[in-house]
C-alpha cells in the first residue's frame, strides 16, 4: 500500500483548476479539505467537515491559502471539528449564529407582535434555514452563501419556497440591524 504524502504550501498553490469547483482532501488530516475554484481569481480555501451530535454534516470555511499556511489551517480545522462534534458553533462563541438570531427574532419580533404568519415563518426557519446554515455566524454570511442556499432550496422545493426563505432572512437582517443600533444608542453616554 503506498504511503500518503503530505501537502506543503507550495503544493496547495499549484493544485490544478478544473471546470467545476472541487474538494481536495488533506492527506494528513481527516475532515480537512481544500476547496479549489475554477476561477484563478478566487483563492483556494480551507474547510473543516464534521458531523454534529444529531448526525448533520457541517462544512466550516477556515480561510484562504493566500492568507494562511496549511499548518495554521490544520490547527483551525482541529478546533472547528471539535466544536462541530460537540454541537457548538464553529467560530468564536461570542458571535451569534444564524440559529441564535432566528430564535431571538422569532421570540422578540414575530411572537411579540402576534403576527398571523408566525406559524409559517417558524416552519420556514425550522425546515429550510437552520438545518442548512444554522451553525454559521450570522454576521459572516456572504451574498454568495445566501445565493447558494436559495439555489439549493429552489432546486429541491421550488421558487416560491426560495422567495419565502429570502424574505425571512431579510427580515431577520433588518431586525438585527435595528436591535444592535438601539443597544448601541442605549449604551453610549448621553
Amino acid at each position: 500500500m503506498p504511503r500518503r504524502r503530505g501537502l506543503t504550501d507550495q503544493q496547495v498553490v499549484t493544485l490544478p483548476r478544473k471546470v467545476k469547483r472541487y474538494n481536495y482532501a488533506d492527506p494528513e488530516m481527516r475532515g480537512h479539505y481544500l476547496r479549489v475554484s475554477p476561477d484563478r481569481a478566487t483563492p483556494i480555501s480551507y474547510a473543516a467537515v464534521a458531523r454534529d451530535p444529531s448526525g448533520m454534516q457541517h462544512w466550516a470555511t477556515l480561510g484562504t491559502a493566500d492568507t494562511m499556511g496549511i499548518e495554521q489551517a490544520r490547527e483551525l480545522a482541529r478546533e472547528a471539528i471539535k466544536r462541530i462534534k460537540c454541537g457548538k458553533p464553529t467560530s468564536e462563541p461570542g458571535k451569534p449564529t444564524v440559529r441564535d438570531v432566528a430564535e431571538q427574532w422569532l421570540q422578540r419580533h414575530v411572537d411579540k407582535k402576534g403576527l398571523r404568519s408566525a406559524k409559517d415563518v417558524r416552519r420556514i426557519i425550522d425546515n429550510q434555514i437552520t438545518p442548512r446554515i444554522g451553525a454559521r455566524i450570522f454576521t459572516e454570511l456572504k451574498r454568495s452563501d445566501v445565493a447558494n442556499l436559495l439555489d439549493e432550496i429552489e432546486d429541491g422545493h421550488g421558487k416560491r419556497s426560495a422567495d419565502l426563505v429570502l424574505a425571512a432572512l431579510r427580515a431577520m437582517g433588518r431586525w438585527c440591524k435595528v436591535a444592535t443600533t438601539i443597544m448601541w444608542l442605549r449604551s453610549s453616554p448621553a
